[in-house]
């Protein structure tokens, strides 16, 4: 399911976000069941993901498409791309509370921005956004429950990944606001 239950704690955050492989289904369900909203521009991030589906042409016979990653995948990029020591040894609350925000630790995430850049080097620089240099949220297709403070209740959360200062930080946000966008494509 796209709304999963609210996580009790950050160990248990990080085991299902970590294992959340599912952001091309997810955003599948999406581009179907709210088409007409993304259309009329309710939705920016999935319209700029159908937009770059059209302007960055690519074989749909071998590829999915551009498609919004889940937090699991993005967690996968910043290990495997970024060289991020984003594991379970690693993982640290990110403040006390109820909250199930974590990071990895200011240690284990050593140029990680551009750990990520190096691998666009060979992307034309009018055709790539580099990591150093962008926004440092990144959204996903993954949601869950999130205390909301100001509504005394549980509310949808985007689970976002904020790589600011080479910290690799995991939290919920509410639907309001502007994050970017990182889209993927599968082979």
């Amino acid at each position: 399911p796209i709304l999963v239950d609210y996580r009790k704690n950050t160990a248990e955050a990080f085991e299902i976000d970590n294992s959340d492989l599912s952001g091309y289904k997810y955003s599948n369900i999406v581009r179907t069941r709210r088409a007409a909203e993304i259309k009329a521009g309710a939705y920016p991030a999935w319209a700029g993901l159908a937009s770059l589906n059209e302007k960055v042409a690519v074989d749909a016979a071998k590829t999915t498409g551009w498609y919004m990653p889940s937090v699991g995948q993005m967690l996968d990029v910043m290990r495997n791309l970024g060289k991020a020591g984003a594991t379970a040894e690693n993982l640290e609350k990110y403040y006390a509370g109820e909250s199930c925000d974590y990071d990895f630790g200011t240690t284990n995430s050593s140029n990680l921005r551009g750990n990520l850049d190096s691998f666009l080097s060979k992307i034309p620089a009018a055709e790539r956004s580099l990591y150093t240099t962008a926004s440092d949220n990144l959204a996903t297709s993954s949601y869950t429950k999130m205390w909301h403070s100001y509504m005394q209740t549980y509310v949808p959360g985007v689970r976002n990944i904020d790589i600011s200062k080479d910290l690799l930080y995991v939290y919920n946000v509410d639907v309001i606001g502007q994050y970017n966008v990182r889209g993927v494509l599968a082979f």
